[in-house]
């Protein structure tokens, strides 16, 4: 149970990112301290202790210019169902990570961009939170510029970001300022600025081939005992 230094070839310094575990144990995450690329994605590896470069995001997400000049805010990446990683930026623009299969490479997409609202500006996510939905579906909380008002919130489905339901007095809220908790029951806490409490309801459900398979195991249980069940 000792500490062992690991980490070597990181392109920036970490402030600000995100880090996602990807389904292979590798950890992804977007640049948001790299002035000389400002599109780059990293890749940390446990069995080398290293990073890669995971290609470029091909729009940029970071808050962060060529002359190192910006907030250097990042959005949310999340892990999805499909096995992608949608990352939400603090730029108005979004991206989707598709990792490796058996026959094809690695790549990035360009999602779709949060709406220029009249009268608010550009929405973005600067360091705002995301949730993932039981149907996989991600709730996003976004906000104009970079700590402005108001917020609104997001689903992306793959390919779309829908606007639905914001909570009270999301007038003086910011996308920093809430923070967004999974809950047993597949609903998200929110919790906001000042005090603000409240639940989202999704509207949709896991798809029926997502749930756990159990191959072998004890049926009937004894409370108290330890039992072992294998399945996928």
């Amino acid at each position: 149970m000792t500490w062992t230094p690991t980490g070597s070839n990181k392109a920036d310094i970490n402030d600000e990112e995100g880090w996602t575990l990807l389904a292979d144990g590798s950890v992804l995450t977007v640049d948001t301290n790299n002035p000389a690329n400002l599109t780059n994605s990293e890749r940390y590896l446990p069995s080398t202790g290293g990073w890669i470069t995971a290609g470029s995001t091909i729009v940029k997400l970071d808050d962060t210019n060529a002359d190192n000049s910006g907030s250097h805010e990042m959005g949310p990446q999340v892990l999805r169902p499909d096995g992608t990683v949608f990352a939400a930026g603090a730029t108005g623009a979004t991206a989707v990570y598709q990792p490796a299969t058996d026959v094809s490479p690695a790549f990035w997409s360009v999602g779709p961009s949060f709406p220029d609202i009249m009268g608010q500006g550009q929405l973005d996510v600067a360091d705002g939170p995301a949730a993932l939905l039981p149907d996989g579906n991600v709730l996003v909380e976004s906000s104009p510029g970079v700590f402005q008002t108001p917020i609104h919130f997001f689903e992306f489905d793959g390919s779309t970001l829908t606007m639905v339901a914001v909570p009270t007095d999301a007038q003086i809220q910011s996308s920093y300022q809430g923070n967004l908790l999974v809950l047993p029951t597949g609903e998200i806490l929110f919790t906001g600025f000042p005090e603000i409490i409240e639940i989202y309801s999704p509207a949709g459900t896991f798809r029926e081939s997502w749930r756990p398979t159990i191959e072998e195991g004890p049926f009937t249980l004894v409370h108290g005992q330890t039992y072992q069940v294998y399945g996928s």
